[in-house]
């Protein structure tokens, strides 16, 4: 097969993505390629699914194929970003044009995160982690270099910083792209400098939103427009973030709204006198400070008993309590932190099932529409919660009027944290707000994990450690988790 010839579109980046890669270019696809063929430096903020990294993908292809003897390096926050999201995107259109042309766009094929094309003429794509701090350091080149910064919300200012180096030329280019969350980082503060020309891909400049009907497959839909907006409203962060593209920059938000509060407890003086059934689940938080208090927390069906509260924190006592109320067809969920361990050896000693819960665990769980992840255990356990008190869903939880319930729900707030996570405000920061342990908050936010059958396994052998963990922060965390 003859070697593609470079020189007719180097000067044409947009027709080279669409004559050679068949890539269809939509509007804000065309800035963002026209903006680095012309600029120095670019930053690209987008929605959910707006297509920036494959368009980035397409980037590296012309960058390469039409200016010889020159390199692309890629970063993002972690291998698993520098591989599955831009390299796969870059493999899979050189599969593609290889497919569809009868010429070779290269004379050798990419690897899994590195293109080879001579010893002075390459792609590689490193991780943004200090071990690799000094290659980004210490890089120089003669040639024409392109720098592209991938999931940029995740990656440290060394990084960044970094593209004074590989940027130093006229000819040189860098791209920085990533989703607008959290504020605050040095990705939010490309759009305030100079230097970069800023680029925001909204929901509504994309596509498929644009014409009502997918136009191009995998990007994001009206559909979930609609849906985010149904599910979210406007003023939210998800609204916000997602799909307007632009910064959430009035801080933590309220994970739990008082007119939901309101309306649970409403429905809990309903429901106070009515014969109930359902599924049966409890939460017991464990003291672990002279002031604190065991709380023990049970949901039936939809119903939420008064707390139950231990002044002491004999661990045996607790396991028993726990015991009889396991004996009448409940779920337990027992934090495991600290004294909470007593109470979980105990359960199983006794031969009842019971899931030791630790909130600074990972977890790989989806909020309910599958699509937003959570930075810990603690995150998800609180977020279903949140699900759970929807007053849009019709067995939403009804809860007891209990004002240090009250003030440890409708006073937490959560935030996006970079990678599309959500992070529920720290155990440790709750703490410090209240003076105090959220310890009603804590016990119900675990019976209500025992709600959801399939989530969380309940035998003997939860509680061993297999997700990832990781070391306490300081001695706050040590006590009360995140």
């Amino acid at each position: 097969m003859p070697f593609f010839n470079p020189r007719e579109y180097k000067h044409h980046a947009c027709s080279f993505i669409s004559d050679i890669l068949g890539i269809q270019i939509h509007d804000k696809a065309e800035e963002i390629i026209e903006s680095v063929q012309h600029k120095q430096n670019t930053a690209t903020k987008g929605c959910h699914e707006s297509g920036k990294t494959y368009i980035a993908a397409a980037i590296m292809h012309w960058w390469l194929s039409t200016h010889v003897d020159s390199l692309c390096i890629t970063t993002a926050p972690n291998q698993e970003a520098v591989e599955k999201l831009i390299w796969r995107d870059y493999n899979d259109q050189y599969l593609q044009a290889e497919a569809r042309n009868a010429f070779s766009l290269y004379p050798t094929k990419p690897l899994l995160a590195e293109h080879t094309i001579g010893p002075k003429w390459y792609a590689v794509g490193k991780t943004a982690k200090h071990e690799n701090a000094a290659y980004f350091q210490g890089f120089h080149s003669r040639g024409p270099m392109l720098y592209i910064i991938d999931e940029g919300s995740g990656v440290e200012t060394t990084f960044f910083d970094a593209r004074h180096r590989f940027a130093s030329k006229p000819d040189d280019r860098v791209l920085v792209l990533g989703n607008p969350y959290p504020p605050g980082t040095e990705f939010h503060r490309c759009f305030v400098d100079a230097d970069f020309n800023p680029i925001t891909i909204s929901a509504f400049d994309t596509p498929n939103v644009k014409a009502g009907s997918i136009v191009i497959p995998g990007m994001i839909t009206l559909e979930q427009v609609d849906k985010w907006r149904a599910n979210y409203g406007e003023d939210s962060s998800f609204w916000v973030t997602r799909v307007l593209a632009q910064f959430y920059e009035r801080g933590d938000i309220g994970l739990i709204p008082l007119s939901w509060w309101e309306h649970a407890v409403e429905k809990w003086h309903k429901l106070k006198s009515v014969a109930r059934d359902g599924a049966r689940s409890l939460g017991i938080d464990v003291a672990t400070e002279g002031n604190d208090e065991t709380i023990l927390i049970q949901i039936e069906g939809c119903y939420v008993y008064e707390p139950e509260s231990f002044s002491n924190s004999d661990t045996t006592a607790i396991g028993h309590r726990a015991e009889h109320v396991i004996n009448a067809g409940y779920r337990a969920t027992v934090d495991a932190i600290g004294v909470g361990s007593g109470v979980v050896s105990t359960i199983r000693h006794d031969g009842f099932p019971v899931y030791a819960y630790k909130g600074s665990e990972r977890t790989e769980e989806k909020d309910k529409s599958g699509e937003f992840g959570f930075v810990n255990l603690r995150s998800l356990a609180y977020w279903r919660l949140r699900e759970a008190l929807d007053p849009r869903n019709p067995d939403c939880l009804a809860l007891p009027p209990d004002p240090k319930l009250k003030e440890d729900l409708v006073g937490l707030k959560y935030k996006d944290a970079a990678g599309g996570k959500i992070q529920v405000e720290m155990k440790k920061d709750v703490v410090k707000r209240l003076g105090r342990s959220p310890d009603r908050g804590d016990a119900l936010a675990m019976a209500n994990i025992g709600r959801y059958g399939g989530v969380f396994v309940f035998n003997e052998d939860v509680g061993r450690q297999t997700a990832e963990q990781r070391e306490p922060q300081d001695a706050l965390e040590s006590i009360y988790g995140q």
